[in-house]
């Protein structure tokens, strides 16, 4: 009677790379994200676009020099807020809006 011979697990062979696969690896992240923080509250503006009012998740956004609108109509206040957003990282826009000067008087948004 013959033994039968060992055989070797088949292996699989390895997963298909796709140039997009080798394109995502080499660029570096295009968007950041933001933890908007104000005092006492504000609507957060980005592009023309509300996000709610603070408090808010951290906003993910294009990486560079972006500019955030925040609004308080309790206030009157609107501030135009210059922040760099790092690619693939995460940093913090920081207003008190308190001391901010007043948009046409107090109810200037309501």
């Amino acid at each position: 009677m013959a033994i039968p011979e060992a055989r070797e697990p088949a292996l699989a062979p390895p997963p298909r790379r796709t140039r997009a696969d080798a394109e995502s690896r080499a660029r570096p992240a295009r968007t950041g994200r933001v933890e908007v923080r104000v005092h006492p509250w504000a609507e957060v503006f980005f592009n023309g676009k509300s996000h709610g009012t603070t408090p808010l998740p951290p906003l993910t956004v294009p990486a560079g020099r972006q500019i955030f609108v925040l609004r308080n109509s309790d206030l009157g206040v609107e501030k135009h807020v210059p922040i760099v957003v790092p690619a693939g990282g995460e940093t913090t826009l920081t207003a008190n809006l308190m001391n901010e000067p007043r948009v046409n008087g107090p109810a200037a948004h309501r």
